[in-house]
């Protein structure tokens, strides 16, 4: 990622992709949806968009591509955007139950650290967002070391990364360490009807283990459309702790929300960010 850390002009409308481009964003006009970048060591981009059906559902897109470079700036462009269904969530689920469908196409690039725009062509609806961060993964770098000079990157800081459970395949959990040493996870899954789903929470460490307390669901986006005035709805789902090393991790969850109750996962890093690195080390 050498060319990616070199200066680029200010005028360029794209900037180059940087590590510290991993984080979650968000439009500020569009309430409850967002889109997760991680910034991975081969020079690739994984993308998540937590998002709505038309009927204000929760759903989920995913897609991952090379980074393009140019001499204005660097984009990626994703030909394929996945959206999952038809896991059962609960101690039934099946990972042959789960069908990735490609919906459609994306284009990324961003205009400077905190500042981004992505334009997409899915489900029918052809539409270009800006992207402002909403946060800051520690140890990854934009500008200033994770951006807020002064705050130390801890030694778990490299668990910032996707996880998955081999045996629950087709669902996957994204976590980023934020510089003032809390954590944003956002879990993209199924509910019990097997329909997409997805569960987002700011947590803290407590005694060893990541301690998620609120967790919540959103109803009521539009895809590609204005959203209601009055919409979204933030509904509370439960809690969750984490115990994570560089290798493996555990996942115990504890639904309030009517139908998931609780269970536990076995999890596996599925990705790896370019910065930072699992073990850190200053």
């Amino acid at each position: 990622l050498a060319l990616s850390l070199l200066p680029f002009c200010a005028f360029a409308d794209t900037a180059r992709i940087e590590p510290g481009h991993s984080a979650a964003w968000i439009d500020p006009a569009r309430g409850g949806e967002g889109w997760v970048v991680e910034v991975m060591p081969d020079d690739t981009a994984a993308l998540y968009w937590f998002t709505s059906d038309d009927a204000g559902n929760p759903r989920w897109l995913i897609s991952h591509a090379p980074i393009i470079h140019g001499e204005d700036g660097d984009k990626v462009v994703y030909s394929v955007l996945l959206a999952g269904h038809g896991g059962r969530f609960g101690p039934n689920y099946s990972t042959d139950d789960v069908i990735l469908e490609n919906v459609g196409t994306a284009e990324l690039s961003f205009s400077d650290c905190d500042n981004g725009r992505i334009s997409f062509d899915a489900y029918g609806k052809a539409r270009s967002y800006p992207m402002i961060r909403l946060s800051r993964t520690m140890g990854a770098g934009c500008g200033p070391l994770h951006g807020v000079p002064g705050q130390p990157v801890q030694p778990y800081a490299g668990t910032s990364r996707s996880w998955f459970d081999p045996d629950k395949a087709g669902q996957v959990f994204t976590l980023q360490w934020q510089a003032d040493g809390s954590a944003f996870l956002f879990w993209f899954t199924y509910d019990p009807a097997g329909n997409p789903f997805w569960i987002s929470g700011t947590g803290r460490q407590e005694e060893g283990r990541l301690v998620f307390g609120e967790l919540i669901s959103v109803r009521g986006g539009r895809f590609g459309e204005d959203y209601p005035p009055d919409q979204p709805e933030m509904l509370p789902w439960g809690r969750m702790e984490l115990e994570l090393t560089c290798d493996s991790g555990t996942a115990l969850y504890e639904a309030t929300a009517a139908g998931f109750g609780s269970g536990s996962f076995n999890l596996l890093p599925m990705t790896d960010l370019a910065k930072p690195a699992c073990p850190w080390v200053k």
